[in-house]
């Protein structure tokens, strides 16, 4: 199975996993003002805007969004293409990924089991294609 096949059947799979959960899909802004730094805005990505005034990034993350549209529904998620402008790639860091992101309403115990849901769903994935389950690594999940 090549690379392209892996994205295409997680991606799948997380998408099951939450309309299967009840998780509405929302679509996030790509392009954003500095709200769209997760972390670090030293990270952020310029974005030329030719002739609109402003200073706009490729965002980092839906979350703020997400976060928002919890006002309307309980459970939102959204996909999409991130990235970091960091001076270095190495083993833990890509400087651009495609992100799965979800939010709820509810306490720790319910993040605790969207957490462990979320995992079992990747792991189901993860053992066809002979990859070992993540989900029994996290010491979180016991």
């Amino acid at each position: 199975m090549n690379k392209h096949q892996i994205h295409d059947r997680v991606l799948k799979a997380l998408w099951q996993w939450a309309d299967g959960n009840d998780f509405q899909f929302r679509p996030t802004p790509r392009i954003v003002t500095a709200t769209g730094a997760c972390e670090n805005v030293d990270t952020l990505w310029a974005v030329s805007s030719g002739n609109v005034p402003g200073d706009y990034f490729f965002a980092q993350t839906g979350q703020l969004y997400l976060e928002m549209g919890l006002a309307e529904v309980p459970r939102a998620f959204t996909v999409g293409s991130s990235g970091r402008a960091e001076a270095e790639i190495d083993h833990r860091h890509l400087r651009e990924f495609t992100l799965f992101e979800v939010e709820g309403r509810g306490g720790f115990d319910q993040l605790v089991d969207t957490i462990r849901s979320l995992f079992a769903a990747i792991d189901r994935v993860s053992i066809e294609w002979g990859a070992p389950p993540i989900a029994s690594r996290m010491t979180l999940l016991r």
